[in-house]
């Protein structure tokens, strides 16, 4: 009876052929997360030579209303923190890093 219940939920036991019902070429494709580079506007690039700053958080801070580095080092630690995406320990990276 147990090795009935495992070729009923494992298709790699011997005596049961592998199931096709899944059809891969009908799957649609998964969208990408962009690369450095991509979608960065230009003014915020520098922020990817920050260690721990990647081009997912630089492009929320773009979302979040931060189009220039002037803007960056006006807003405070808890500012850029409190964008959603970014957090506090991006925050303080950024701001330890704008103020050398």
């Amino acid at each position: 009876m147990f090795v009935q219940l495992l070729r009923c939920l494992c298709n790699c036991l011997p005596g049961r052929k592998p199931s096709r019902d899944r059809d891969m070429s009908a799957a649609a494709p998964r969208e990408r997360t962009p690369r450095a580079g991509g979608g960065i506007p230009e003014g915020l690039q520098s922020l990817l030579d920050i260690p721990g700053i990647g081009p997912k958080t630089v492009q929320y801070l773009h979302e979040g209303g931060y189009a220039s580095l002037a803007d960056i080092r006006a807003a405070s630690e808890e500012e850029l923190a409190a964008v959603e995406g970014v957090g506090p320990r991006a925050g303080a990276a950024l701001k330890k890093a704008l103020s050398q």
